[in-house]
């Protein structure tokens, strides 16, 4: 009994294509956040701006946050459009192979 994975690369390289337009999308509303907050401590002072200002740019705040996001899904994209190449090789593979017969 043979067991068949059928999978189209193109579906998988689409995925991957989408989350790079998500990452390209958090990253540009993070550069939106950091000018509104930008503008923000410009007219703020005292110890609660010095805490949202560590909340937001900290090691574990908003932008940390954010990047550290986009860097994971970045290699999820990464694997993917390895996967559809593995895909696509091993395809062809299949395909050349046939011919020969």
């Amino acid at each position: 009994m043979s067991v068949y994975i059928e999978l189209n690369h193109k579906d998988i390289e689409s995925a991957a294509s989408k989350i790079e337009d998500n990452i390209k999308e958090m990253n540009k509303i993070k550069g939106s956040a950091e000018s509104q907050v930008g503008l923000l401590k410009g007219a703020w002072d005292g110890s609660d701006s010095e805490e949202f200002k560590h909340s937001f740019e900290g090691d574990s705040g908003v932008l940390a946050t954010i990047k550290n996001a986009c860097d994971r899904l970045q290699v999820r994209a990464d694997f993917l459009k390895f996967c559809a190449d593995v895909y696509k090789s091993a395809q062809s593979d299949a395909v050349n192979k046939a011919r020969k017969l």
